[in-house]
């Protein structure tokens, strides 16, 4: 996905295969328990659109097949075998790189 300041630059990677893991182990089609138990520090948060969960923890997002219906969610009402849908690498803005 192109950065918004500068399309010629990232904004986001978005993963949608099995294939590729995070450092922990964590791969689309992954449980939510799986996730919470690799990465115990995860916070929901709503998509701007108000419907779809995401965990999130420091550059990573995993998106979940659970629906918020517009109210707010916390880690501790999303059921245990919620998978995981998508994974997202967020990438800061212009100007600020990342530290290796």
């Amino acid at each position: 996905m192109p950065n918004k300041e500068d399309k010629r630059r990232i904004g986001n990677i978005t993963i949608q295969s099995a294939e590729d893991v995070t450092e922990e182990g964590i791969k689309v089609g992954d449980m939510f328990k799986d996730a919470l138990t690799k990465y115990p520090n995860l916070k929901a948060k709503r998509g701007k659109n108000g419907k779809k969960v995401y965990i999130k923890v420091g550059r990573l997002a995993f998106l979940l097949d659970l629906c918020a219906e517009g109210k707010s969610v916390s880690i501790k009402e999303i059921p245990e075998t919620t998978v995981i849908l998508e994974l997202k690498i967020l990438l800061k803005k212009i100007g600020k790189r990342l530290k290796s």
